[in-house]
C-alpha cells in the first residue's frame, strides 16, 4: 500500500563560503560573457540582462528568494546542451549552475545496495566513469553524456539508445534534493511522499504551515517520453517523479541518488548495413521480437542521408557505396553464451538482407570498438549541426516518438510528409507559403536517426533559404500532429523546452496545460523560475516581469 505521507521541507545548508548579498546579487552584464549563455546546442537565441553564479546551496537559495522578491526570471544553466531552449533565457537573470556546490569528487558510491550519490553539476560522462570503477553500471545514456551535467539529465529525463532495455532517467532516480523557488529544500527519497492519483502532495515548511502541490497526471502508456509533470511506475503518484522533466521550472536540483546496476560481463555490439530501408525495417522488426537468444540492448537507424554526411567524417568505417540505411546493435550477454547469441544475430542479419562483402556487417570486438561506435553515432547529428551553422540557419530537428507497434507507419508518415510538402501540408499551411513565397518547394534537405528500437526517430532539416525554412517549421508541426493523433509523443528525449510549447498542446490538450500550470504556480506562484520552459508564460496569469534591477 503506498504510503501517502507529508514531506518536511528543510532550510538551505550554510557555508563558509557564502557570499554577502552585495557581491552575491551583482549580476554580470558584461554583453560578450552573457553572449556564452544565449544559445544552446541547437542555436536556439535567447536574451538576459544579468547572470549570476551561486557555488553554494545557501547561495543558490538566496538568490531566488531575491529574484522573487525583484519578480525577476531566473533560468537555470549549466552546461547548455539542450535542443530546446530550455537553458535559454528569455529576459531575466541566466544562472550558471556549473560550479554549484562540488564536483566527480563528491560522488559517493554504495556497493551494498548498488546506488551511488552526486552533486547535480558532475557531468554525466565523468559519473558514469567513476561507478564503472566500482564493477556498477548506470544506464542512461544520451549521445551528449560527456557534456551534459548528471542533473540536467533528470532535469529533462533524458534516455538515449539503451532505453530499449533501461527505460529513461526517471526510472533510475531514487533521491533529488531540490531548492524550491521559495529557497526552502525538498529532499525526498522515491515511496517517502506520495499522494493519491488526482489528489496532493503535503509539503511541511520549516516554520509551520504546509504547501499543497497538486499531483501530476500520467505518463504516456505505451510510447517513449521525457514529458515532465507526470508520473511514473509505482502505485501512486511520487514527488521525485514531479521534479524528473520538469526542465527547471520547479526548483534547481542540487543532489542527486541513482539506482545502479552491476556491470554488463560482454557487450555485443555491431554496425549492419542494409541496401534498401526496407530490409533495415524488417531486420529491426526481427530483432525487436527477440528468442532465439536475441535480447536487444540497443537499436540505433540511420537513413541514407545520415550515412552521407558520417562517409565524410568518419572514414573508420567502411560504408557500403550501396547502403540505403544502418543499424547500430547491441546486447549484454555471459561469456560463455557469446558464441550462440552471435550465431543468433547473424540468422536475424542473413534473414534480413544485409549488404554483401565484408564491410556490410562490421562488428565491435573491445570496449574501443564500441566507443568508436558511440562515436560514429554521434558524427551525424555534429554533422547536422555543422551544416546548418554553414548554411547560416537554424536545421529544424523532430523529437517525436510512435507506440511502438507502429514502426511502418511512422516510417511511412516520414516520407509522406518529408518527400511531398504540397500534398501533406494542411490548405491553410499552403496558402500562407504562396502568399509569402514565389513557389512552395516540393522538399527540404532531411535525414532521419535515432532509437529505431523505441519507434523514436528524430528527423533533421536543413532548410536553404526562406521559404524552405517556413515549409520545414509547417512540415514538423504537420509530423507532431500525426505522431499525437496515432498515439505518440511530441517529446521522446529532449523535453519541451521553449521551442516545443506549442506542441505539448497539441497532446495534452488546454485541460492538460492548465493542470501543469496549477503544479507550478504552487511551487512557484510568481512564475519566475525557468520561466517559458513547458508552460507556456500566458497559461500562469502572469503580467511582465519587472526590470531586473526593481
Amino acid at each position: 500500500m503506498a504510503r501517502h505521507a507529508p514531506l518536511l521541507l528543510a532550510p538551505p545548508e550554510a557555508s563558509e563560503e557564502d557570499r554577502s548579498d552585495a557581491e552575491l546579487f551583482r549580476a554580470e552584464t558584461d554583453p560578450d560573457v552573457l553572449a556564452g549563455f544565449l544559445s544552446d546546442a541547437a542555436r536556439y537565441p535567447g536574451w538576459a540582462e544579468g547572470l549570476v553564479r551561486p557555488r553554494t546551496e545557501g547561495e543558490l537559495a538566496r538568490l531566488l528568494v531575491e529574484a522573487g522578491r525583484r519578480g525577476v526570471p531566473v533560468t537555470p544553466a549549466a552546461q547548455r546542451t539542450s535542443l530546446t531552449g530550455a537553458s535559454v533565457p528569455e529576459g531575466g537573470w541566466v544562472m550558471d549552475l556549473s560550479a554549484l556546490g562540488h564536483g566527480i569528487g563528491a560522488v559517493r558510491v554504495d556497493r551494498g545496495v548498488r546506488a551511488a550519490t552526486a552533486p547535480a553539476r558532475v557531468l554525466l560522462g565523468e559519473f558514469q566513469g567513476r561507478v564503472e570503477e566500482e564493477g556498477l553500471f548506470y544506464p542512461p545514456d544520451p549521445t551528449s553524456r560527456h557534456e551534459a551535467s548528471l542533473g540536467a539529465t533528470v532535469a529533462c529525463n533524458a534516455s538515449g539508445a539503451r532505453s530499449f532495455r533501461y527505460g529513461p532517467t526517471r526510472e533510475w532516480v531514487a533521491r533529488v534534493r531540490v531548492v524550491l523557488p521559495t529557497g526552502e529544500v525538498a529532499d525526498v527519497r522515491r515511496g517517502q511522499c506520495t499522494a493519491e492519483p488526482g489528489g496532493e502532495f503535503v509539503l511541511l515548511r520549516p516554520g509551520g504551515g504546509e504547501l499543497r502541490v497538486p499531483a501530476p497526471g500520467p505518463v504516456p502508456e505505451g510510447v517513449k517520453s521525457s514529458l515532465g509533470y507526470g508520473v511514473g511506475r509505482g502505485e501512486a503518484p511520487d514527488l521525485v517523479d514531479l521534479f524528473v522533466g520538469s526542465e527547471g521550472t520547479l526548483g534547481v536540483l542540487t543532489e542527486v541518488e541513482v539506482r545502479l546496476l552491476p556491470v554488463p560481463e560482454l557487450t555485443l555490439a555491431a554496425l549492419a548495413f542494409f541496401p534498401t530501408e526496407d530490409a533495415g525495417l524488417a531486420f529491426v522488426e526481427a530483432a525487436r521480437r527477440g528468442g532465439g537468444g536475441v535480447a536487444v540492448r540497443c537499436l540505433e537507424w540511420f537513413d541514407r542521408g545520415s550515412l552521407e554526411r558520417a562517409r565524410g567524417r568518419f572514414e573508420r568505417f567502411r560504408i557500403p557505396g550501396d547502403a540505403a540505411a544502418a543499424v547500430y546493435f547491441e546486447q549484454e550477454c555471459d561469456a560463455a553464451a557469446a558464441g550462440d547469441v552471435a550465431g543468433a544475430w547473424w540468422g536475424l542479419l542473413a534473414a534480413s538482407g544485409v549488404c554483401g562483402g565484408d564491410d556490410g556487417v562490421q562488428v565491435a570486438d573491445d570496449d574501443r570498438g564500441r566507443e568508436a561506435f558511440r562515436a560514429f553515432r554521434h558524427a551525424v547529428p555534429a554533422a547536422v549541426n555543422e551544416e546548418g551553422a554553414r548554411l547560416g540557419r537554424r536545421k529544424l530537428g523532430t523529437d517525436l516518438a510512435w507506440p511502438r507497434p507502429l514502426l511502418r507507419p511512422m516510417m511511412r508518415t516520414y516520407h509522406e510528409v518529408l518527400d511531398d510538402l504540397p500534398g501533406s501540408l494542411p490548405e491553410a499551411d499552403l496558402a500562407a507559403l504562396r502568399l509569402r513565397h514565389a513557389a512552395v518547394p516540393r522538399s527540404v534537405p532531411w535525414l532521419l536517426f535515432g532509437h529505431v528500437g523505441d519507434c523514436h526517430l528524430h528527423a533533421n532539416l536543413l532548410p536553404r533559404d526562406d521559404a524552405e525554412a517556413e515549409a520545414a517549421a509547417m512540415a514538423c508541426r504537420e509530423l507532431a500532429r500525426r505522431a499525437v493523433a496515432a498515439g505518440g509523443s511530441v517529446a521522446g528525449e529532449h523535453g519541451i523546452g521553449k521551442s516545443k510549447r506549442s506542441l505539448l498542446r497539441e497532446m495534452v490538450g488546454e485541460e492538460g496545460i492548465r493542470r501543469m500550470a496549477r503544479i507550478k504556480l504552487a511551487l512557484d506562484p510568481k512564475g519566475f523560475l525557468g520561466r517559458g520552459n513547458i508552460i507556456p508564460p500566458e497559461s500562469l496569469g502572469l503580467g511582465k516581469p519587472a526590470p531586473t534591477g526593481a
